[in-house]
């Protein structure tokens, strides 16, 4: 049902949309040009009014895939927030998780930060795939990591953490962490022809002592046009298929998930 309330929204809005370039020009021609057809044959203007609505909307919500997000933010679409917890450090698997600790130590004033490295190609930088802990130490330490070290010095060389701390890298066997974040892709490949491609993105943040999910988020992206030229990089998310405003959140909070739930414990060392 609320793909049809979409779809008729977005036939009104286009209809409106075309009907503001539209008229101008019509009076734009009969100003200039001294024809007065379109405003002796209104039913023209009309008809040119009406096929460009329609031309424009079938563009609009009949690409590849466009359906099947639709369908999916409307049927499977999730967005679920616990309280917050304050926390000195947790855990980290998924997408970008090896540059995790930027965010938790460096700019938050976390302690520490587990990661899980699936594949040691995707972050080079870590001698072998497996757990990470990575925890703050003094600069004095005899812990730090020179791994790290080296991007610390590269990538933040004036940032105040870098001039009083270092960090120590330790390989475990599993978290140690109380609490976790998991962030997953899954993508489908809808139409062989544009190479149209669905992805839901899952962000939760979970309790490790007993698999209780704290807070969720399930959201979809659609690559319509994934190897055509004119579109690369065009993408469409739930928030552009719904007039749900609840649901227009899905997309942004993905991150939400995480820095709403999980607060890095203020601390002097986050001041620095």
């Amino acid at each position: 049902m609320l793909i049809i309330i979409d779809n008729l929204i977005a036939l009104v809005k286009v209809f409106l949309i075309v009907g503001v370039v539209l008229i101008p020009i019509c009076f734009l021609w009969n100003k200039f040009f001294k024809d007065k057809f379109f405003l002796e044959k209104k039913k023209h203007v009309l008809r040119v009014w009406l096929v460009a609505t329609i031309m424009v909307f079938l563009y609009d919500t009949k690409m590849p895939g466009y359906q099947e997000l639709a369908l999916a933010c409307e049927e499977s679409a999730v967005y679920e927030l616990g309280d917050p917890i304050t926390v000195n450090g947790y855990y980290v698997d998924g997408l970008y998780s090896g540059r995790a600790w930027r965010d938790v130590i460096v700019e938050k004033g976390g302690d520490y930060v587990e990661i899980n490295i699936d594949d040691v190609k995707d972050y080079r930088e870590y001698p072998e795939a497996g757990i990470w802990r990575i925890e703050k130490q003094p600069i004095s330490s005899q812990r730090c990591t020179p791994f790290l070290q080296k991007i610390l010095d590269r990538k933040h060389p004036n940032h105040p953490f870098t001039k009083n701390y270092c960090l120590s890298a330790e390989k475990v066997d599993s978290p140690k962490s109380e609490y976790g974040y998991y962030f997953d892709i899954k993508r489908k490949v809808l139409n062989t022809k544009y190479d149209s491609v669905i992805s839901s993105l899952e962000s939760r943040v979970v309790n490790l002592k007993n698999d209780f999910i704290l807070s969720k988020s399930v959201t979809y992206k659609l690559l319509p046009y994934k190897n055509h030229g004119l579109h690369y990089g065009f993408s469409l998310h739930c928030s552009s298929t719904t007039h749900n405003e609840k649901k227009k959140g899905y997309y942004r909070s993905i991150g939400e998930v995480l820095s709403a739930t999980l607060i890095i414990k203020e601390n002097e060392n986050a001041k620095l």
